[in-house]
C-alpha cells in the first residue's frame, strides 16, 4: 500500500479527504490520486521558496536565497562597495556587524534556512520511503537533494571557526563553551515541536552523516530522473553535492580520502551532466547574460522567477535589484555599486573575457597617468556626450551610466571603482522592475566541478594534473590559448581560488570556499575603492564576522543553545581605517603601493 501523510496536505490541498487509515493516519493509494496536486504544488514550492522568503513574525524582509547569499560574499574579498554606502541596506554584512539581537539582517540565514528546511521536510515526511511509486521516488529525491544543500550551506555558516589573525586577538570574544566543529541543530521530518524546544547543535561529523544519508538517498531516488526544469535536481546535481560536502569534509579530517572522494564526483557530474562550459556570447550577452537558464547548457540547478511572479521580483533584497549597476527602478543597486575588488581586477588578463562583467577605469576616463608628485594616478573623466562603450556590451545606455555613476553620487574612488554588470535583466529590460527581476540564477554550473577538480588533484599532490585542469578552464576564458600557469606549492593554489573567485563572483560560492580554506580579507590597502571605511579590512586567515551568531530568540526557545551560541565579536578597531577622510586619501594609489 502507498502511504503518505494526511496532516500536512490537508493544510494545502483545498480537496476534502473522506477516508484515512484510523490505524496508520495515513492515505491509501487510492487516494493518493486526489491529492496529487497537492503533493506536487508542495514539491513546485521547494524552488519556489528561494525566489522571495519573508517572515513578519522574526523580522525578515522579503528576501530570495541569492540576495542572501550576496550578502555573505559581501563579507569577502572581492566584494567591494564603490558608491554611496547609505543606500547599503545589507551594510551589517559589507561591515562585518552581524549582531543576533533585532531586526539586524545578521538573523536572516538562520530564518531563512530553516524556512527552506521546512518545506523539504512537509514534502518527506508526506512520502513512505519504501514506496514503489516513480513519481514519489522523485519527489522524494527532490527533496532530499535540497535538504542536503540546504544543511550543507547552513552548517558552514554557522560552524564555529575561531578567528586567526593574531594581530586582533585583543578584541576577539571567546565564546562560553567549547564550540569546535560544532554547525547547527538539526530538523528532520519527524523532529516534533517538543523536540526543537532543546535541540543541541550538531557536531560536523554528525551534520555530514545526515547529508551524506540524503544524498545516498537522492543518489538512488533520482537515478532515473530526467529533470523537466532546472530548478530541479538531476543525478549530475547530486554527484555535484557529493563533491562539494567532500570538499568540506576533506578541510576537517581525512584529508587524502575526501579529497578523492570530491575528485571522483566532481568527474562524475560532469560526465553525467552533459553541460558544457560557458562560451564568451553566453557570458556576456546584454540581453540573457546569468540571466536564462536555457540560453546555455552550462546550469546544472538554478532558481527561477517567472515574469508572473510578481512577489518575487518586488522582493526587496532581489539579486538582481542588489547588483543592478544599469537598472534605473532601485537606488539599492546601481547607487550602492557592488563591485571587484581593485586588486582582483587587475590580476584578471586583458585577454580574458570575464573581464568584461565589470566597468574598468577606460569606461570612466578618457586617459590615466600616473603623477609622480602625487604618487597617485591621474584621470580625465569621459563627458556626458562621450558615446565611448569599448569592448563592453551594455544593456543600458553608456552616457546614462556615466551620468548616473559619479563622484557626487558617491562614487568617490572614481574611475578605480569596477562596478559589475555580470547579472543582466530579464530580456535587456532595465527600465522597469516588472518583468526586469524576473530573471533565473545559477545555484550549480559545470565550471565548479572543474574548480573542485583543479583543487582537490593540488591537494592529492597532483600539481601537474591541477594545472592541466585549470589550463582546461581557462582555455574558455581565454580563448586564444596562450593562457599557462608554472605556479607550484601555495602559489598554484592562489591561482586556482584566483580564478574561480572571478568566475563565480556574485553566485553565491565565494564565501563557502573563504571560510572553508581561511582566505582571509583584503580589503584594507591603500588605493582600495570603497566608498566607507567601515568595509576596510586586512585579515589573515579566519574572520571573525564569518561565524553567525545565532538569533537570540532561537536561544531564547532553545536552552539547548544557551552558552553554545557562537560569539558576536564586532568591533571598529578592527577596520584598516578609522575614518572616510582617512581612508580616500589614497584614493588612485596602485595596489601594489599599499602591499
Amino acid at each position: 500500500m502507498k502511504k503518505i501523510f494526511i496532516a500536512a496536505i490537508l493544510l494545502v490541498s483545498s480537496s476534502c479527504i473522506k477516508v484515512v487509515d484510523p490505524e496508520s493516519n495515513y492515505i491509501t493509494g487510492d487516494q493518493l490520486a486526489s491529492s496529487a496536486d497537492a503533493l506536487a504544488g508542495m514539491v513546485r514550492a521547494i524552488p519556489v521558496h528561494l525566489v522571495n522568503y519573508q517572515n513578519d513574525d522574526a523580522g525578515i524582509e522579503q528576501c530570495s536565497y541569492h540576495g542572501m547569499l550576496s550578502m555573505l560574499e559581501m563579507m569577502t574579498t572581492d566584494m567591494v562597495v564603490s558608491g554611496y554606502g547609505g543606500f547599503n541596506t545589507t551594510s551589517a554584512y559589507t561591515y562585518g556587524n552581524l549582531s543576533a539581537r533585532g531586526s539586524n539582517r545578521g538573523i536572516y540565514p538562520f530564518y531563512m534556512y530553516y524556512g527552506y528546511i521546512k518545506a523539504v521536510n512537509d514534502v518527506i515526511g508526506l512520502i513512505d520511503p519504501a514506496t514503489d511509486d516513480t513519481t514519489l521516488k522523485h519527489y522524494l529525491g527532490i527533496a532530499k537533494a535540497y535538504r542536503a544543500l540546504f544543511y550543507m550551506q547552513a552548517g558552514a555558516i554557522y560552524e564555529y571557526k575561531a578567528p586567526t589573525d593574531s594581530r586582533y586577538a585583543e578584541y576577539y570574544v571567546a565564546p562560553e563553551h567549547d564550540l569546535t566543529e560544532l554547525t547547527v541543530p538539526i530538523v528532520t521530518e519527524t523532529t516534533t515541536g517538543q523536540d526543537v524546544k532543546n535541540n543541541p547543535r550538531a557536531t560536523f561529523d554528525t551534520l555530514y552523516e545526515f547529508i551524506l544519508s540524503d544524498l545516498k538517498d537522492a543518489e538512488t531516488l533520482l537515478a532515473d530522473y530526467t529533470p523537466t526544469s532546472k530548478v530541479y535536481p538531476s543525478l549530475a546535481v547530486v554527484y555535484g553535492l557529493y563533491a562539494r560536502a567532500y570538499m568540506e569534509m576533506a578541510s576537517h579530517k581525512n584529508a587524502t580520502e575526501n579529497y578523492t572522494q570530491a575528485l571522483n564526483y566532481a568527474q562524475s557530474a560532469i560526465t553525467t551532466s552533459g553541460c558544457s562550459f560557458l562560451t564568451e556570447d553566453q557570458w556576456n550577452d546584454p540581453k540573457t547574460g546569468f540571466n536564462d537558464m536555457t540560453s546555455q547548457n552550462s546550469w546544472m540547478l538554478a532558481c527561477s522567477i517567472s515574469e508572473g511572479n510578481t512577489g518575487g521580483q518586488g522582493g526587496g533584497f532581489h539579486h538582481t535589484m542588489l547588483f543592478g549597476t544599469e537598472t534605473t527602478y532601485s537606488s539599492y543597486g546601481w547607487r550602492v555599486g557592488r563591485s571587484l575588488n581593485r586588486k582582483t581586477y587587475e590580476a584578471i588578463s586583458d585577454k580574458d573575457f570575464r573581464k568584461l562583467s565589470w566597468l574598468g577605469p577606460d569606461f570612466f576616463a578618457s586617459e590615466t597617468h600616473y603623477d609622480e608628485e602625487t604618487g597617485k594616478w591621474a584621470y580625465t573623466l569621459r563627458s556626458a556626450e562621450d558615446t565611448y562603450t569599448g569592448n563592453y556590451r551594455l544593456t543600458s545606455d553608456a552616457q546614462w551610466l556615466r551620468n548616473r555613476i559619479t563622484i557626487a553620487n558617491g562614487f568617490l574612488a572614481m574611475p578605480w571603482i569596477y562596478p559589475g554588470i555580470k547579472f543582466r535583466c530579464y530580456a535587456g529590460n532595465y527600465t522597469s522592475r516588472y518583468p526586469g527581476c524576473a530573471t533565473d540564477l545559477p545555484i550549480m554550473r559545470i565550471e565548479e566541478m572543474y574548480f573542485i577538480k583543479a583543487e582537490a588533484q593540488y591537494h592529492l599532490e597532483s600539481e601537474g594534473e591541477a594545472r592541466s585542469t585549470l589550463k582546461e578552464i581557462m582555455d574558455h576564458r581565454i580563448t586564444d590559448g596562450s593562457y599557462t600557469c608554472t605556479a607550484s606549492g601555495e602559489d598554484l593554489l592562489d591561482e586556482i581560488m584566483l580564478q574561480k573567485r572571478v568566475e563565480f563572483w556574485g553566485e553565491g560560492i565565494n564565501f563557502f570556499d573563504a571560510k572553508r580554506l581561511g582566505l582571509g580579507v583584503d580589503r584594507g590597502w591603500q588605493g582600495i575603492g570603497y566608498s566607507r571605511y567601515q568595509g576596510t579590512y586586512d585579515i589573515d586567515g579566519t574572520a571573525f564576522f564569518w561565524t553567525i551568531p545565532f538569533p537570540t530568540a532561537e536561544e531564547d526557545g532553545n536552552p539547548a543553545l544557551q552558552g553554545y551560541n557562537n560569539p558576536y565579536m564586532y568591533n571598529t578597531a578592527m577596520f584598516t581605517y578609522q575614518s572616510n577622510a582617512d581612508l580616500s586619501q589614497y584614493y588612485g594609489i596602485p595596489p601594489s603601493y599599499g602591499d
